[in-house]
């Protein structure tokens, strides 16, 4: 995500197959832009988004395939923002199976290194690579830690001492790796019982309980049938001690046993952090010890790999984007948003009245249950629209809010023709949303 074209809003930047720029022109649309020059030039694995040539724009550090390497053989490269919307694509070296990319300032030498991982399978075994800028702008990799294990985090100074330090999950347990002028020290934070028993994947960093260090998310899961059984904030008490907080513990196996992505945001700007996992929020309730899972994506909640926290619409509050090409708005600024539907139960009414018209489903995208208000207008040939129908609601959070049998009538009396009667939800203070609507016919005498 990058305000590539400077209006205020962020935009996606997607390197797969093709180099793509997806500019928000919100609140209305998304225009696809291709830059057919590069995307013909190269293929694209991992990527990560820095200011590697410190010109106070955002460049983008890959491995994959470009035009003229040898064959079968990954490169590494790096795309360099020229001015929105030209870029040129820069060779670095030949090198396979690298992992993902972690930028930042490695050798507190005031330019941008980056890390990776490389090895035969750099999901699972591999070495940690430094890739260390020169004053040439050429790259060395000058360190080579010899790490077994699955991916590595995000780099953070997780101990304030003005160096970079990671996080690895490795054949002996879940480790940090503490950088310095000396070198790389590190810990084992939560050891393997009996060998590989279990593994850690995917990490974010945070000052989740705002005491102005940097603390971080994980999720655990296990062997041999690779099902999560743990999601928890580590605190950081100074130095190198951290000690672990269980948000979610044995999850029931089979029902997330894929990895997904982890972030920490406060959701609903109310001053504690919470944590997205997945198509799930972890709502904290304020102790840093209590959670509330919610569903935010009803479709395949847990079954996608990337996910991005960012203020995508400029409001004020942290948006989410995953790969399915899908961003879910915050609506904690906003006023509250629901989805009504209605269901026909029939659509014919005596002219004297009094049947029933229509179930329906009421569904909050806010964080949070609201206290609000049902209204249920109908609307004649004529034009003319009355209040039949008004009661107050507690709106649940994050999954349908159904209601029948509410003994809903349609008033009698009235002329024969067609109708119409619509559905709003509102909550106090913020007016009402319109809702769905229904068509229905009352029949002659």
């Amino acid at each position: 995500m990058d305000d590539v074209d400077y209006d205020g809003d962020l935009d996606p930047i997607v390197l797969r197959s093709h180099f793509r720029i997806v500019e928000n022109t919100l609140p209305d649309d998304w225009i696809l832009h291709h830059d057919n020059e590069i995307s013909d030039s190269a293929y694209f694995y991992r990527s990560a988004m820095t200011d590697l040539d410190s010109d106070g724009d955002q460049d983008y550090i890959f491995n994959g395939w470009i035009l003229g390497s040898t064959p079968d053989v990954i490169s590494v490269g790096w795309l360099e923002n020229l001015g929105y919307p030209e870029y040129r694509i820069h060779f670095i070296t030949h090198v396979e199976n690298i992992g993902t990319f972690h930028p930042g300032d490695l050798d507190n030498d005031g330019d941008i290194d980056f890390l990776t991982r490389f090895g035969p399978d750099p999901d699972l075994t591999g070495a940690i690579h430094l890739w260390l800028q020169q004053p040439d702008g050429t790259f060395e990799i000058e360190i080579n830690t010899n790490i077994v294990g699955l991916r590595a985090s995000n780099l953070a100074d997780l101990n304030g001492d003005g160096w970079l330090d990671f996080l690895m999950a490795t054949a002996d347990g879940l480790e940090v790796h503490f950088g310095s002028a000396d070198g790389w020290a590190s810990i084992v934070l939560d050891p393997l019982p009996n060998g590989l028993g279990y593994v850690y994947d995917q990490y974010d960093f945070a000052d989740f309980d705002t005491d102005g260090d940097l603390d971080f998310v994980t999720q655990r899961y296990y062997f041999p049938g690779l099902w999560f059984g743990q999601i928890a904030w580590w605190e950081n008490e100074g130095g190198m001690s951290f000690s672990r907080h269980i948000i979610l513990d044995n999850i029931e196996s089979g029902s997330m046993n894929t990895s997904r992505p982890l972030r920490i945001l406060d959701i609903e700007l109310d001053g504690d952090m919470d944590v997205a996992d997945g198509g799930l929020f972890f709502v904290n309730q304020g102790d840093n010890e209590t959670f509330v899972q919610q569903i935010y994506e009803p479709d395949e909640w847990y079954d996608f790999p990337i996910l991005e926290k960012a203020d995508i619409d400029n409001d004020g509050d942290v948006d989410l984007f995953n790969e399915h090409v899908y961003w879910y708005e915050n609506p904690t600024n906003d006023p509250p948003q629901f989805i009504i539907r209605l269901v026909p139960r029939q659509t014919t009414v005596p002219s004297a009245g009094g049947e029933v018209v229509f179930d329906g489903m009421v569904y909050n995208q806010f964080p949070q249950p609201i206290n609000g208000h049902l209204w249920a207008d109908v609307t004649g040939p004529n034009g003319n629209s009355a209040r039949v129908w008004h009661r107050r609601m507690t709106f649940t959070n994050g999954e349908w809010l159904t209601w029948s049998d509410l003994g809903l009538t349609v008033p009698g009396g009235l002329p024969v023709g067609d109708y119409r009667m619509t559905v709003r939800a509102g909550a106090s203070g913020y007016g009402f949303v319109p809702g769905d609507s229904l068509r229905f016919v009352v029949e002659g005498r």
